[in-house]
């Protein structure tokens, strides 16, 4: 198993001179990982998760006051093992089911 993507999220505006676009990104992380056969020296299946923080969770963050004033990170070490650990137990699932 490989964590492939794991980053924190952020919104911003991005400032043309006619208009105002908010980019928005949610945490996120994606797993990979495969079924190797040792004996055949041969790749079985290989899969893969993605897992991000729902917008719900996103939007509720960001209106925070922390969110507001930036006073420190939205998303702790903790927020981000969470997720992690939902990505792990989705993956394993998918495995589970492949055998």
């Amino acid at each position: 198993m490989v964590i492939v993507t794991l980053h924190g999220g952020d919104a911003f505006p991005v400032d043309f001179d006619t208009a105002i676009i908010p980019l928005f990104w949610r945490p996120k992380v994606k797993l990979v990982s495969r079924l190797y056969n040792i004996e055949h020296n041969k790749t079985i299946k290989t899969f893969s998760v993605s897992k991000s923080i729902t917008w719900r969770e996103f939007i509720a963050k960001k209106i925070s006051l922390r969110g507001f004033f930036r006073w420190g990170p939205l998303y702790h070490t903790k927020d981000m093992e969470i997720l992690l650990y939902k990505a792990c137990y989705e993956l394993l699932n998918k495995m589970r089911k492949a055998i």
